[in-house]
């Protein structure tokens, strides 16, 4: 997956002094679509926030959907640096799924434009719908191979069939598009949002797992 982001924006080719004129003009552009939306936030706007001249800009950008593509990826890529223990294998499987579980719950938090575009914004939809279609349905696909690899593991030594597997993968999929609702206080029901996360994971361990796969692993955490 962190291949395929590079294939969008290539970080390690710029030089030093490159790459941190281009973070600063992405992260300026972070900030004003989430204060303003994309459609209010202008590249004057961008360039003054990052301390550039309006040109330079366009040096790391073709334009301004082109820097929402750029900060949406920059989300991305911080999903996956938070997905990694999900990947060690010194943790037990189901101490796995949990991490994936937690991390997509939480992610509406931290990753905000992302959340927003996983909720249905229409601005960013139809950016993303530009995206070469190929490239998207292989994200898609890649996404659904690392669940689908963690909820079997963590399922052993019960097997599901594939259609059974790929509907629980669809399922949890869906659970991140869903979780930016978690930060209506109305939604929790008064619970903060670490404890609803926190019991969230747990019922979703409960009802996914056959009740043989990880017995003795109870009550971890």
């Amino acid at each position: 997956m962190m291949a395929l982001l590079e294939s969008f924006e290539p970080r390690g080719a710029l030089p030093d002094a490159k790459a941190q004129r281009r973070r600063q003009i992405v992260d300026a552009a972070k900030e004003l679509f989430i204060r303003h939306g994309y459609r209010k936030a202008s590249i004057d706007e961008v360039a003054r926030r990052a301390g550039v001249a309006k040109g330079t800009v366009y040096v790391y950008a073709k334009n301004k959907a082109d820097l929402l593509i750029q900060v949406i990826i920059e989300e991305k890529r911080l999903l996956l640096e938070k997905l990694r223990p999900a990947l060690n294998e010194d943790q037990t499987p189901r101490q796995r799924l949990r991490w994936w579980l937690r991390t997509a719950l939480v992610v509406h938090k931290e990753m905000p434009l992302l959340a927003r575009l996983m909720s249905g914004d229409r601005e960013i939809l139809d950016l993303f719908a530009e995206m070469d279609p190929a490239l998207r349905e292989r994200m898609v696909e890649l996404h659904h191979t690392m669940i689908g690899g963690l909820l079997e593991e963590a399922a052993r030594p019960h097997r599901w069939t594939p259609s059974e597997l790929e509907d629980r993968v669809k399922v949890l999929l869906g659970l991140m598009y869903t979780a930016n609702s978690f930060a209506d206080e109305r939604v929790r029901g008064g619970l903060s949002n670490e404890r609803f996360v926190e019991v969230l994971t747990e019922s979703l361990l409960e009802g996914l797992l056959p009740r043989s796969s990880g017995r003795g692993e109870r009550g971890e955490r």
